[in-house]
């Protein structure tokens, strides 16, 4: 198992999300955190067209990194955290803000990162375009990851009649290539 910066690039069983429920009071806010990881199952990662060395780079590239250290401070406000366990390179959560998994929809598409990426952040084939592939990565992971975050936003509007969805991302100081090219 390779490691970068103490998170798993490939793990045996990375859980696909956790919610985080604060130990103070709660309150109606829900901290979504979807890219804060860099792990990738083992037979996702077979199917990913980088050697490892490429991979880590990649996953530095595109991991906001110490999302969870920086949003803290959400716990101890009251929001119940809602943090992606898997690399957005497995699927995006935020692609089309969860909306939507119909590439015509998504202006990421156009550079090969939309929900189920196929290029990197360079340009580079990061995994071969399988419609089927996709769509088990989207069955597998996209939906039950929306329908969770669904789910919590709903029970937090039940027991609040108000929810606030802070979406929690950390930056590099220059800019994905990719986002030039859109």
């Amino acid at each position: 198992m390779g490691r970068y910066a103490g998170q798993a690039v490939t793990a045996a069983a990375p859980l696909p999300f956790r919610v985080i429920r604060p130990r103070v009071r709660a309150r109606p806010i829900v901290a979504h955190i979807p890219h804060g990881s860099a792990a990738i199952p083992p037979d996702v990662r077979a199917g990913i067209l980088l050697s490892d060395a490429d991979l880590a780079a990649e996953l530095v590239r595109m991991t906001d990194w110490r999302t969870r250290e920086l949003y803290a401070w959400t716990a101890r406000l009251g929001a119940t955290r809602f943090a992606n366990g898997l690399s957005r390179v497995v699927v995006d959560p935020a692609a089309g803000r969860g909306r939507f998994t119909d590439d015509a929809q998504e202006p990421m598409a156009r550079v090969g990162q939309a929900a189920v990426y196929t290029r990197t952040s360079f340009g580079q084939q990061l995994r071969r375009e399988d419609p089927s592939a996709r769509q088990r990565l989207l069955e597998r992971y996209f939906a039950p990851y929306h329908a969770a975050l669904d789910a919590l936003v709903a029970a937090t509007l039940s027991r609040f009649a108000r929810c606030l969805v802070l979406d929690c991302h950390s930056f590099a100081t220059e800019p994905l290539d990719s986002y030039a090219m859109v």
